[in-house]
């Protein structure tokens, strides 16, 4: 079953989603965040990440990667996007979770200080990936 999430596109930010695997090989998900994740697309993040985690459960995926490797800039109010998702997952139970890789920017140093962070609080479920 493909996923289901049409492009979000706005002035400076647009998030794109596919899927791989099947029940046998695992299922997989990928959600690419690019441009600006501030105030004014912040409902558009909330979108991308409300309809990843529909579509993720939907799906029954192994694993979502994050690609944030052409993501410029994510404010506080985004970036509660992804804590909100990692929070409801982990009220999940364990059968339903799945892991959350983000792939990340080296150069983009305020993604390793965030990134670290947010695995701080989902040790089990979230990676980070350079």
């Amino acid at each position: 079953m493909p996923i289901d999430f049409p492009p979000i596109a706005c002035q400076g930010f647009s998030a794109r989603a596919s899927s791989e695997g099947d029940s046998s090989t695992g299922r997989r998900a990928t959600l690419a965040l690019i441009g600006n994740a501030d105030e004014s697309t912040r409902e558009h993040v909330q979108r991308a990440v409300t309809t990843m985690r529909e579509q993720a459960a939907v799906l029954g995926v192994q694993e979502v990667a994050v690609d944030m490797r052409e993501l410029e800039f994510m404010n506080s109010s985004c970036f509660k996007c992804l804590i909100t998702w990692l929070s409801d997952l982990l009220e999940q139970p364990e059968e339903r979770r799945y892991q959350i890789r983000f792939l990340s920017d080296a150069t983009k140093h305020w993604q390793h200080r965030s990134l670290r962070a947010l695995s701080c609080f989902a040790t089990d479920l979230v990676s980070i990936e350079t």
